[in-house]
């Protein structure tokens, strides 16, 4: 104890043999931690954010599929009644809000041209809850619940056909037994997100008239579900998992995909950005540790003479 009391002293006369060191020691140290609780504080949200954005773009937080159809993306492996899975979606826990899509590759054509095109046949008052589609619109509008040939292209699909407001495409698909369907559309808006999948090929017409002109009046393709907290997307997913396989609502095996299973890519960008603003945060505790260091060394470089 007493050894203890004059280790003490002799710390506290120490630190004021030099206030200002002292002072500038203290303030490089309140500073060091205040940045290092600021960065990570803002690390922590900027990458929520990033998958939040990510997400809410346009697959949503998770995503229910006929067994099979993410591989193959034909249109006979789809949902044959949605009727019965919403049941199950609104009696879920953690389910902020949820709709239902049809999604096909196809060809759309102008009068001067022709282009590749991916068909989203969504509900569009719904699809304002999942998705920011809605705004990304930069001229004329989106969709109405009573539009029937209406639809919305990307900007870089428009482009390509060479198509304003007011013009009419023509969108052509496979259907479910092989054969093909081409329905006239006329577009109502133009959107553009910055993402080239989505303004390069997207094509997006209300899902009344898309299971019309598909002969599916009950079906979808996807099932898209946005949470109420994003940090419980794996916990709603597993409980999902679980009451699906135990229902097997319309008899019908469906899977269940999480925003990272559908897009790995971004996961593993959002990950390397992480590991990035880690490297960032090291760096602040370096220049911090090296302040203390040179402190401590230059006090004991002082007191050579004095313990010999």
């Amino acid at each position: 104890m007493f050894d203890a009391l004059i280790y003490l002293k002799l710390g506290w006369r120490n630190l004021w043999l030099h206030p200002m060191r002292t002072g500038l020691t203290v303030a490089a140290l309140a500073t060091g931690i205040a940045a290092l609780t600021f960065l990570s504080a803002m690390n922590d949200g900027w990458m929520q954010q990033i998958r939040e954005n990510f997400a809410l773009t346009l697959i949503g937080h998770i995503q229910i599929h006929a067994q099979g159809f993410e591989q193959s993306r034909r249109l006979r492996d789809h949902i044959h009644s949605v009727d019965a899975v919403a049941r199950l979606l609104n009696d879920t826990p953690g389910i902020q809000a949820w709709t239902a899509r049809i999604r096909v590759s196809g060809l759309a054509s102008s009068a001067g041209a022709s282009a590749g095109a991916q068909v989203y046949g969504v509900l569009p008052s719904r699809e304002r809850s999942i998705s920011r589609l809605a705004d990304f619109v930069t001229r004329g509008r989106w969709l109405r619940e009573t539009d029937d040939r209406a639809v919305v292209l990307g900007s870089g699909l428009a482009d390509r056909l060479q198509v304003g407001l007011g013009d009419k495409v023509v969108l052509m698909v496979a259907l479910p037994d092989g054969d093909i369907a081409s329905e006239v559309f006329r577009v109502r808006g133009l959107l553009h997100s910055g993402v080239l999948d989505i303004d390069d090929l997207l094509a997006v017409a209300p899902l009344r008239r898309v299971r019309a002109w598909l002969g599916m009046p009950t079906a979808a393709t996807d099932l898209v579900l946005r949470v109420g907290d994003f940090g419980q997307v794996g916990k709603v997913a597993s409980r999902l998992r679980q009451a699906l396989a135990r229902k097997r609502p319309g008899g019908q095996a469906l899977e269940v995909l999480t925003w990272s299973e559908i897009d790995p890519m971004a996961e593993q960008w959002s990950q390397f950005a992480d590991a990035y603003s880690w490297v960032i945060l090291g760096v602040v505790i370096l220049v911090v540790l090296a302040e203390v260091v040179n402190t401590m060394l230059m006090s004991m470089h002082e007191r050579i003479p004095e313990f010999g």
